[in-house]
Parts: structure tokens; C-alpha cells; sequence
């Protein structure tokens, strides 16, 4: 799954693999989520795994071409090219950044 993050907005995308909709929506809860780091990420991963128990991942934007270099950028897209990003790269070869605590938020 990836997610595009924006101040009112959420755009959200799911790479099935073959499953359908209804057999992977059936087993988000143990997939991971996707997202480039932001404020909002932040705050939306927090919530996921404390209300959801999923797997999170937040990647480091400025090592990530792909998205910054596209010639089509609409949050749509984003979503999709980071979900197809998580499904095709193993978790130790993604630019992920690590979730900082509630006090590192609070003096930033």
C-alpha cells in the first residue's frame, strides 16, 4: 500500500497481485504502509500502529528519484509509484527513515 500524504487530503493505493480487492483489504491489517516522510506521515504512522498494529514504513524522499523525477506528478500517481516502490524493493534496500519520538517532534 502507498500513501500520498497533503494537508487535507490523503491518497491512498493498493498493488494486489493478483488477489482481489476483497481478499486483500481482508488482510491490510498485516501488510505494510507506505509513505514518504512528512508531518503528516509522522502523525498517520503513529496512529497506524497504535490503532491498526500494521507494519509502517516511511522513506526518505530526497533519496527516491523515482517520484521527483516524474514527468506525471499528481498525489494519484505518487500513491502508486510508492506502493509499487514497497512491493518491489526488499525493507533492508529501502531509504526509510525512522519514526521519531513524540518529545523529538515536540523540540523540532
Amino acid at each position: 500500500m502507498g500513501l500520498d500524504l497533503a494537508k487535507r487530503t490523503m491518497e491512498v493505493c493498493i498493488v494486489t497481485d493478483g488477489e482481489t480487492g476483497l481478499e486483500r483489504v481482508s488482510r491490510m491489517k498485516t501488510d505494510g504502509k507506505g509513505m514518504e516522510a512528512c508531518a503528516y506521515a509522522f502523525v498517520l504512522a503513529r496512529y497506524l500502529l497504535a490503532e491498526v498494529g500494521c507494519v509502517v514504513y516511511i522513506m526518505n524522499p530526497g533519496k527516491r528519484r523515482m517520484i521527483g523525477q516524474s514527468t506525471k506528478k499528481t498525489d494519484q500517481e505518487d500513491a502508486l509509484k510508492s506502493a509499487k516502490f514497497f512491493q518491489r524493493y526488499p525493507k533492508e534496500n529501502l531509504p526509510l527513515v525512522s519514526l521519531p519520538t513524540e518529545r523529538e517532534v515536540r523540540h523540532a
